[in-house]
């Protein structure tokens, strides 16, 4: 057979030919098999060691759960500490980009954008693993690309472009390309840019080459998902316009592209849609069709956190602009209905249920999503539906509340800025709870000022006498929790209050809200009010020594201060703190100072005193 074939090749393309065949010709549009290999061992071995600070690789990959297991290991590494462990990875990290990457960038010719597709070739199956494996052993490092390209070239692959001419050699030599350092170089190459290009200024990346050119040499080589995904976490939109231009070349995104247009209803994610997904989401305001319309929302969702929610805010929310817009005669979608689109976008990525964990812990997301549900964002509106979902968010009376990453101050303002009085009650209780606010100077003295407020407007409402009641109701609750800060185990909650000069700020403007002249009946209304409430009556009787010294009260206070100084009684027995004998012993001790009689003799004698007396000098004994 291996005779027939040589005879074959002779007589097809000539005896020359047919031993360039057999030679393993060097290919100069990859690096150096050797230098390569050892450059993406020690990648490799960064990439999985160091910590997230220092290199973050490929999103989505599953390198990430070695990093994360290397993390929780203990704290001296190989009889080192992990500081000194961590000083080396950052030294070899800045060694590796700095000096032998860049150098080993320019060691080989690099293939035009235009030929990614000798690179990234079609997938054969799109339902293959999606991205590269890292089993433990750097020799196991499957070489697959992170967007599911396959870095091997299919039988129906082609090498060259139509368009482009080339000799009989030179496409033989094309074929030599070795796959496993085709994976290994694509692997340094975008480690290079994500770490290394990314979010610098031009010039940064390497001394001569900015992004958009360094992208325009190195292109054919990187991996899409890896570096759209990071471009996405850095927000670098300039990247993310010039990789989506190198990805028109991809078979596979070609492809996708293709599919998408087919498909109105539903279509599943996968990292290897990345560029495609991108690039009909920047023209979404554009599209006619509905069901398209939609159908990219939800892949948007299914790519969180590769497609970041700022694109997508970015593509519904940012004004039309003609200038940029082509020749051709475009209808933009109304703003509602992009607003829509993006409020729905963050319903669904955040659903408590279906949505991403990690999008319900972002508290920048949720607020967002919060401040759009109350009607702020984008514009002050009323939504009864919308509504609904920040009291998920924000009651504790929820089931959901639990699955989302709440801040409370937060929602306290939100729900002070719509006029819920209960929800922001129920929110101020819940901060109370919380050692980390309550110990918070700043936190409470915005948690004193809404409750004034909530105070105050309790009293407008309990002016109107067929919303008297539902006043009342809220101005107990504001009492119970002035009480409460008072009686916290925090200090500086207890010290962050004085209620006797919250009672009487009250006092004052009910005064001015009623037309009251300090001391009838309507006054007393909310006196024997507060009387009744209060569970702490020094504070009310502080409140009402001030209010009496401040406004000609008559005898109709007298009553009301007897039946406080009952209720401050009753109080203090219930808490065990009023005795009638350590009252009597108390007072005995404190008169009686010196009760010991000494004789001319010098010696003491026992006081002859009454029971009282010998007791407050201990001489006192008892037969049992």
């Amino acid at each position: 057979d291996e005779a027939l074939s040589q005879q074959l090749g002779n007589f097809l393309f000539g005896k020359k030919v047919s031993k360039i065949v057999k030679q393993e010709r060097k290919s100069f549009v990859l690096p150096s098999i050797e230098i390569t290999r050892v450059l993406f061992d020690l990648t490799t071995n960064l990439a999985t060691k160091a910590p997230d600070e220092i290199t973050i690789f490929g999103a989505s990959s599953r390198i990430s759960s070695n990093i994360s297991s290397f993390q929780s290991s203990a704290t001296r590494i190989d009889g080192r500490s992990r500081a000194a462990f961590r000083a080396d990875v950052l030294l070899a990290n800045r060694f590796v980009l700095d000096e032998a990457l860049p150098k080993w960038l320019r060691s080989f010719r690099p293939l035009p954008l235009d030929q990614r597709r000798v690179i990234w070739p079609r997938l054969s199956n799109r339902r293959e693993s999606m991205s590269g494996t890292f089993t433990g052993h750097l020799s196991e490092y499957t070489g697959r690309s992170s967007d599911g390209d396959t870095l091997t070239l299919d039988s129906g692959g082609s090498n060259t472009s139509p368009s482009i001419r080339k000799g009989l050699r030179e496409r033989v030599e094309d074929q030599q390309i070795d796959s496993e350092t085709r994976s290994e170089t694509c692997f340094l190459v975008t480690y290079f840019y994500t770490h290394k290009v990314l979010g610098s200024e031009p010039g940064e990346g390497m001394s001569t080459i900015d992004e958009e050119a360094f992208v325009e040499k190195y292109g054919a080589y990187l991996q899409m998902h890896s570096c759209l995904s990071y471009a996405a976490a850095v927000r670098d939109e300039s990247a993310i316009t010039h990789l989506l231009e190198a990805a028109r070349h991809d078979p596979s995104h070609r492809d996708t592209v293709k599919e998408i247009k087919r498909s109105n209803d539903l279509l599943f994610y996968d990292s290897g849609k990345i560029s495609a997904v991108l690039q009909f989401l920047v023209k979404i305001r554009y599209d006619t069709k509905e069901e398209r319309r939609n159908l990219i929302r939800d892949m948007c969702v299914s790519a969180y956190p590769d497609i970041q929610p700022w694109q997508v805010r970015k593509a519904c929310l940012d004004p039309v602009r003609p200038d940029l817009e082509s020749v051709e005669s475009r209808i933009a979608c109304s703003e509602d209905c992009m607003e829509d689109m993006y409020y729905l976008y963050l319903s669904h990525l955040l659903n408590a249920f279906d949505g991403h964990e990690a999008a319900r812990h972002d508290a920048e997301l949720v607020k967002e999503y919060c401040e759009w549900s109350v009607g702020i964002l984008p514009r002050p509106s009323k939504n009864p539906e919308r509504l609904k979902n920040f009291y998920n968010i924000a009651s504790r009376s929820s089931i959901q509340h639990r699955r989302y990453r709440r801040d409370l101050m937060m929602l306290l303002d939100l729900s002070m800025i719509i006029d819920k009085d209960d929800l922001a009650l129920e929110l101020v209780d819940e901060i109370l709870d919380s050692e980390k606010i309550a110990s918070n100077k700043d936190s409470l003295y915005r948690v004193v000022c809404h409750l004034r407020k909530i105070g105050s407007d309790s009293l407008v409402t309990i002016s109107d006498s067929s919303k008297e009641a539902m006043g009342f109701r809220v101005l107990k609750q504001v009492l119970k929790l002035f009480g409460k800060m008072t009686a916290s185990a925090f200090r500086v909650c207890r010290r962050s209050i004085v209620v006797a000069d919250e009672l009487y700020t009250l006092f004052q403007k009910w005064k001015i809200q009623s037309g009251s002249n300090g001391d009838d009946s309507r006054m007393y209304l909310l006196i024997d009010f507060i009387i009744n409430e209060s569970s702490a009556p020094e504070n009310v009787l502080r409140a009402l020594v001030h209010w009496s010294s401040s406004n000609d009260c008559g005898d109709l206070l007298i009553p009301r201060l007897k039946s406080l100084l009952r209720r401050g009684v009753h109080y203090a027995a219930l808490k065990g703190e009023l005795s009638g004998t350590l009252l009597r012993l108390k007072h005995a001790r404190t008169t009686f100072t010196e009760l010991v009689l000494k004789p001319s003799d010098g010696k003491e004698s026992k006081s002859a005193g009454g029971i009282w007396d010998r007791m407050a000098t201990g001489d006192l004994s008892i037969d049992k």
